[in-house]
């Protein structure tokens, strides 16, 4: 079984994406106001803007290469993991109160 735009896999990994970059959103609100937390809550706005707009160009176009996927994939791999790099200093931090 291939992994084409036109099969169940390519489908279920644009509603992934999607659905992934609107659980950044919800994460937010739980996240504290330190200068760590300000950036990842930014990288997961423009993860999830990006993440969204592109699933919509690529369902409305239906070319996995559309403008808005490409771009959404690029701010995706730089937002993307500097905020969960972030979240795992954060948490680190958090079990390090947290052992006083």
């Amino acid at each position: 079984m291939g992994f084409t735009r036109d099969t169940a896999f390519w489908s279920l990994e644009t509603i992934g994406y999607a659905l992934m970059g609107l659980a950044a959103l919800f994460a937010l609100p739980v996240l504290a106001k330190g200068r760590i937390e300000l950036v990842i809550r930014w990288c997961f706005v423009a993860n999830a803007v990006f993440t969204v707009l592109g699933s919509v160009g690529y369902v409305v176009s239906g070319n996995p290469l559309h403008v808005l996927v490409l771009i959404g994939l690029g701010v995706w791999a730089i937002a993307f993991p500097i905020a969960t790099a972030l979240l795992a200093v954060v948490f680190k931090r958090m079990e390090k109160i947290s052992r006083l």
